[in-house]
């Protein structure tokens, strides 16, 4: 739990998709069952971002919670909001509390998905936020992943579902000392600009964890990422 760099670290910003670690963390805390079916309705809709899942699409709560976090659905976000029972607003208020309770002073849920400008955290709270999340063997299951194949059910058909982290899986650092990106998950409204939170980890080990938000381009987010990561790996002796 030490802080090895920050910048603005305290500074409330819009966070985008990263909102959906604390969807997840809520779902989690909800689920009635990862193989009942969920049935995509109209309302889960959602303008904006790629759209992976369609009305009327039948899936596995667990391919939702997939598509989720390894595509970044907003669809399934809502879709999994509904499915625990909760009303939106109920399941909304819950992630508050949970953002409390983890100690995210700064941090205001107002929807599910992240396409709401006024989800804000400030990058110490989504720390807690990710440090929370990565600890969940479920939500690294899916932030993990490059990719994941999704049933959907009623139409026989099995769609790929792209992870947004592009540098997922990279062999960063050099032959002396290489590190990887483990988990992480991607945020980018116009508002928020271009957010990245990841857990990156060494051949011995250790582990880092790493917030960026508000970077101008999608290369910036994963290139301010590596920078961290090498200054982190180099400089600092773990006892």
């Amino acid at each position: 739990k030490k802080i090895l760099f920050e910048k603005n670290s305290g500074q409330v910003r819009s966070i985008a998709s990263l909102t959906k670690l604390m969807t997840a963390l809520v779902f989690l805390d909800n689920n009635p069952g990862w193989e009942k079916e969920i049935t995509m309705d109209s309302s889960d809709m959602r303008p904006g971002g790629q759209t992976q899942l369609i009305a009327g699409e039948k899936l596995t709560a667990r391919d939702a919670f997939f598509a989720m976090l390894v595509g970044s659905a907003n669809e399934a976000a809502v879709a999994l909001s509904r499915y625990t029972g909760l009303s939106e607003q109920d399941f909304i208020s819950q992630m508050n509390i949970k953002a409390e309770a983890l100690g995210m002073s700064g941090a205001v849920f107002k929807d599910v998905t992240g396409l709401d400008p006024d989800n804000q955290a400030s990058a110490v709270d989504v720390m807690f936020l990710a440090q929370e999340a990565f600890n969940h063997q479920e939500i690294v299951s899916a932030t993990s992943l490059k990719q994941r194949e999704i049933n959907i059910l009623n139409k026989n058909i099995a769609r790929r579902i792209l992870n947004t982290d592009k540098i997922l899986g990279q062999d960063l650092g050099t032959e002396i000392l290489s590190y990887r990106v483990q988990a992480g998950k991607t945020g980018y409204l116009e508002k928020a600009g271009y957010c990245f939170t990841s857990q990156i980890k060494n051949e011995k080990g250790q582990s880092i964890l790493t917030v960026v938000l508000g970077s101008a381009t999608i290369t910036d987010r994963f290139n301010d990422t590596k920078s961290l990561a090498y200054w982190a790996f180099n400089h600092y002796l773990w006892p």
